[in-house]
């Protein structure tokens, strides 16, 4: 449609179903789009020296007026004359601020900026990612995400291989890092990710399964208890040495109670087979003492999965005598000083396993011990893995030797 446009002809346009186009009679070459939902905008339609139509906006109606934009046609028509391709350099002129925004945008300003805010709102496991960027990455913080090179990481993969990094921590750490650079990716801020082609370090194929002995058991369990009774012995002490100075008394610990925090939670690990995020964000709403089991939310979970757990008597017992140390109104089972729930226990897990004489044993430990005293015991890894929350059989796999050495005792028996 072409009609010459004034403020009294594009007031009096009627909204359509679809979007049209009204060209000026005025001005050839310049054009009004308009919208379903009254939005209308303008545009200068030409061809450029190689005869190709393309189009290059103006403005919005109301934002600009009419006068503003047919003094921007006027300009843009005299360019093109001039050989000047407007679209091109509109293009040239995004592409060289994209390319000064590249050179620019730091590893650290595009984590702080736009990964941190995203990656928080998107991954349960955001607050470990960030950890890993921290400690392993902060010395390329302030390098330019745009020189950072696939030689800069594959020699930062040997660097920490050298440092005795094990080749399957190296390359989930590095994870992190890919993510960051996928996300810059997506958002458009780089056009080259240099990670996409480093390859991932050879991992063995062989699996360590971790489990206490009977004998490192019977340690671990008497540390902790020695460790709850020197809490004891040292709150009573406190208190006595508070009473007669008139101080105000700290909560009393009473003889069957635990000293803090530990001991239930390496107890109901032992005995559940938790993930150690699993068992942290656990909240006193998800615990079942009647029914004797607790549930562990798709949200806390790897697999996204809700799945229920049975309390055995050890979980039981640990779970009522801490319940009983803890404020009445506290949410999380295992909460931080600051009332949320914990993140880290790696300290107080050190000294204990120092205390107890036992070496090589992650926290994340407790959990193959837990799977591995089931198989041993006869039960099936269909049910293993219902237990351990794995999305995939193969992973419960690692424990099937340690079910047929079991069978394997049991026939030697005859």
């Amino acid at each position: 449609m072409k009609i010459k446009l004034t403020e009294k002809s594009i007031k009096a346009l009627v909204l359509g179903a679809k979007p049209y186009e009204v060209y000026d009679e005025t001005l050839i070459g310049m054009l009004l789009r308009v919208q379903p939902s009254g939005v209308m905008s303008f545009y200068v339609a030409y061809r450029n020296k190689q005869g190709v139509k393309n189009r290059v906006r103006l403005g919005q109606y109301g934002q600009i007026t009419l006068t503003q934009a047919r003094d921007l046609a006027k300009q843009h028509l005299g360019a093109i004359a001039g050989g000047v391709d407007p679209q091109q350099e509109k293009k040239a002129v995004i592409a060289v601020a994209r390319k000064i925004k590249e050179e620019e945008m730091t590893l650290k300003g595009f984590i702080d900026q736009h990964y941190k805010p995203w990656v928080t709102s998107n991954r349960k496991s955001a607050e470990h990612t960030m950890m890993l960027l921290s400690s392993y990455f902060a010395h390329w913080y302030e390098t330019p995400m745009s020189q950072l090179t696939r030689m800069d990481v594959e020699e930062w993969q040997l660097s920490e291989r050298q440092r005795g990094l094990e080749p399957s921590s190296i390359n989930r750490t590095l994870n992190a890092l890919r993510s960051v650079f996928t996300r810059a990716i997506g958002l458009g801020i780089l056009d080259v990710n240099p990670l996409s082609k480093v390859p991932k370090l050879q991992e063995p194929k062989e699996i360590h399964v971790r489990y206490l002995t009977e004998d490192e058991e019977h340690r671990l369990l008497d540390a902790l208890a020695e460790r709850d009774k020197e809490a004891i012995r040292k709150r009573q002490s406190g208190n006595e040495w508070c009473k007669e100075r008139n101080y105000q008394l700290h909560p009393v610990i009473l003889p069957h109670q635990y000293g803090d925090y530990l001991t239930p939670l390496v107890v109901l690990t032992m005995n559940t087979g938790m993930r150690r995020g699993e068992v942290l964000q656990l909240k006193w709403r998800d615990v079942d003492l009647i029914n004797r089991r607790l549930t562990i939310r798709a949200a806390n979970a790897k697999a996204n999965k809700t799945r229920h757990i049975p309390l055995n008597n050890k979980a039981i017992t640990a779970l009522t005598v801490w319940r009983e140390t803890c404020a009445p109104d506290t949410e999380v089972v295992f909460p931080s000083p600051s009332g949320g729930a914990m993140t880290v226990v790696k300290t107080a897990w050190v000294s204990l396993l120092e205390q107890a004489g036992i070496e090589d044993f992650r926290f994340h430990d407790l959990r193959h011990h837990f799977a591995s005293k089931l198989a041993m015991n006869g039960t099936d890894l269909n049910t293993v893995r219902e237990l351990l929350g794995h999305s995939d059989f193969s992973t419960t796999l690692r424990y099937a030797h340690l079910a047929d050495n079991h069978k394997a005792d049991a026939v030697a028996l005859l």
